[in-house]
């Protein structure tokens, strides 16, 4: 069916699931459009069994019937890459990963440790077995996601994989340290002195493995792509800060050089230009003259006024890349077999109606296609 079929002033549109003959209609923008409508996408290929569908491509349950789509590579894949150790992601049981939750119990462990209060508990057996669990669980799960990674390289590339290689790598380079430790057990006190530091330094590593908690928050992930697409926002920043910094201090300088108050030369100025700036207000280094205290309350207002102008900026993205990010969570939670890949190119700005038809499809297998794109438009209306 097409437009050649319809009567005169008509389109042939999908609509609810069905081709259709409907009217030219003009909205006003702001107005709410009609539900579920498209005029630009084309006829879906159905078919009865995968037989009737090209190529490698199988027959599946649609929003609108059984139609011809590229099969995934596996439940198991998709799960892992979204998070999820196995099963299905929209089973209960997986709600709360259990990654998290040795995460959770892995960065308690590392708090008992470094108490003063706890050293008698430091060697608890119990502990020891914890930390090895929470090792082989992340070992397991960074191994998983790599084996069935769809390119190799790129998961090295991504923030949240390599969060995961550096949080287990610590554990694994003091256990090379403390055999080579072993191996030298005869070796100078100064050699033996300084493998010791390192092997400090990689236990102290190991707080970065309270950064796999990222996985599973919202909020970080958002902020993680807030910062990612303000880039230049961020430079805009800094470079205000390094300017005020450099200028007030410089004043503060000048001021303050006869006092000693701690202003002694312009590098030793710039910890007080940043506190400063920033309103923190330490208090540790402060002006005793009135040029110098004119200069702090220029420095204070300045700060005030440098850093609103682009946080304002990185506050409206992060708001929207959160909105987003929530919408995706609740399409692929109530989607059980939809594409992740698909899925993440699709939402950009996900609306209301394309989660309602995902909420409405998710018991015949997948979610409806969120990536329809609306028919040209003219700058104050809408074609529907």
């Amino acid at each position: 069916m097409d437009d050649s079929q319809c009567p005169s002033k008509m389109k042939c549109c999908h609509r609810s699931c069905f081709r259709q003959c409907v009217r030219r209609v003009t909205v006003k923008q702001g107005t709410c459009p009609e539900d579920r409508l498209s005029c630009l996408s084309p006829v879906q290929h159905l078919c009865h069994q995968d037989s009737d569908c090209r190529g490698k491509s199988r027959c599946c349950p649609g929003a609108c019937g059984r139609d011809c789509r590229n099969p995934v590579r596996g439940s198991v894949a998709l799960n892992i890459r979204m998070g999820f150790p196995a099963g299905r992601a929209d089973d209960g049981a997986w709600d709360l990963p259990p990654s998290s939750t040795v995460s959770a119990g892995d960065s308690s462990d590392l708090l008992i440790n470094t108490d003063p209060c706890a050293e008698d508990v430091r060697d608890d057996p119990v502990l020891r077995r914890l930390e090895y669990f929470c090792i082989a669980w992340f070992s397991f799960e960074v191994s998983s996601r790599l084996l069935l990674a769809p390119s190799p390289r790129n998961f090295f590339c991504h923030p949240l994989n390599l969060i995961d290689i550096v949080s287990v790598l610590p554990f694994y380079l003091t256990l090379m340290a403390g055999a080579a430790l072993g191996d030298q057990g005869g070796a100078g006190g100064e050699d033996l002195g300084d493998l010791g530091k390192v092997v400090q330094v990689f236990r102290l590593m190991r707080i970065f493995r309270v950064l796999k908690l990222a996985r599973h928050s919202t909020g970080l992930r958002s902020l993680g792509a807030t910062l990612k697409h303000s880039y230049r926002e961020v430079g805009i920043l800094l470079l205000y800060l390094a300017v005020g910094v450099s200028v007030f201090s410089g004043v503060a300088y000048t001021a303050e050089k006869e006092e000693d108050v701690g202003f002694d030369t312009i590098p030793a100025c710039w910890w007080w230009g940043t506190v400063s700036m920033t309103t923190v207000g330490y208090g540790d280094v402060v002006p005793v003259t009135v040029a110098g205290k004119l200069a702090a309350s220029g420095c204070i207002l300045g700060g005030i006024l440098v850093v609103a102008l682009p946080i304002t900026i990185i506050f409206n993205k992060f708001s929207h890349f959160y909105r987003r990010q929530k919408a995706l969570e609740a399409a692929v939670r109530n989607s059980g077999h939809q594409e992740f890949e698909d899925l993440l190119s699709s939402v950009d700005g996900v609306s209301e109606g394309s989660l309602e038809t995902s909420r409405e499809t998710s018991q015949e297998g997948r979610s409806a296609d969120l990536g329809t794109q609306a028919p040209s438009e003219p700058p104050n209306s809408k074609i529907y």
